[in-house]
Formats: C-alpha cells, sequence, structure tokens
C-alpha cells in the first residue's frame, strides 16, 4: 500500500579510508588490499555495534552522563528539570556512560603522557593491562561522581 510519500533507504556507512588512514596514511582506499580489511573491519564493527546500543540505551533511557557519540547524534544527556526531553516516550531506566577516549591527546589532558595510545588500543593484548588500569583510574578520577547515580527514585529523572 502505498502512503503516496517516496520510500527513501537511509544508509549509513564506515568509512573505510578513514580506519586505513590512521593505520597507513600514505594509502589510497584504491590500494587497500582484502588483509587490510580483514584486519579492521571486526573493530569497526564493533565499535559500530557498541555506539548503536548505546544510542539506544540513550534514546529509551535518561542518560546523565555520557560523552558525544557523534555531530549527527550528540550525547543526549538529560536535564534534571526534564526542560529539554530528548525524547517523547516515558524513560526506562537510568544510563550512564563512562567510555574513557583512548587518543594520545586525551591521554595527555588525563595527565598519562607516558602511556602510549597505539599500545592500549589493540584489542586483544593484555601486555598493557595496567596501562589500561591507569587510564581507568585517572578517567574515574575526573569524570565518576555519584551524582550522576543518585537520587534514585521510581521516576528515572
Amino acid at each position: 500500500m502505498s502512503t503516496g510519500k517516496p520510500c527513501r533507504p537511509i544508509i549509513s556507512r564506515v568509512s573505510r579510508y578513514r580506519l586505513a588512514a590512521k593505520i597507513q596514511p600514505e594509502l589510497d582506499a584504491s590500494e587497500l588490499i582484502i588483509l587490510d580489511h580483514a584486519k579492521n573491519i571486526p573493530s569497526a564493527l564493533m565499535n559500530a555495534a557498541s555506539a548503536g546500543w548505546d544510542m539506544i540505551c540513550r534514546t529509551i533511557g535518561a542518560c546523565r552522563f555520557g560523552p558525544s557519540i557523534d555531530r549527527e547524534f550528540g550525547d543526549m544527556v538529560q536535564t534534571r528539570d526534564e526542560s529539554q526531553p530528548n525524547w517523547t516516550g516515558n524513560k526506562q531506566f537510568t544510563y550512564v556512560r563512562y567510555d574513557p577516549d583512548v587518543a594520545q591527546s586525551a591521554l595527555n589532558t588525563l595527565g598519562l603522557d607516558d602511556v602510549k595510545a597505539e599500545k592500549i588500543q589493540v584489542m586483544d593484548s593484555i601486555k598493557y593491562i595496567q596501562d589500561i588500569q591507569r587510564v581507568g583510574i585517572a578517567y574515574a578520577r575526573k569524570y565518576v561522581t555519584l551524582n550522576h547515580l543518585s537520587p534514585f527514585d521510581s521516576q528515572p529523572l
């Protein structure tokens, strides 16, 4: 059944070129080989899935803290007085997202100049677990507060 409105699919895609540029900036997208894709696509898919679930939680939950997801979606942090609602439905739970940025500039901002971003960004490496723990501790000291978690009452915000 037609509604008279054109059906336009919305397609979102991850820019493979940007992922490759981070690893091998001298490569053009046309120069990538299948091995480059096999090496980098799993982490790109995991990041996309994480962002997707984060967006869902911020939409149906009352988000009290979290960094911006992207320029289009923003952070969706809801004010306590609900003067700026971010969704028309009832909030189902309260949500916070502590997600440290592990870019070198962000590590430096946390006072962790000696922690090398390229070492702790490796998905399956435990060699630098102590540095990863230091990032978590420094991030928590700067951003985590009990104010994000209270008061817990029958209404999320």
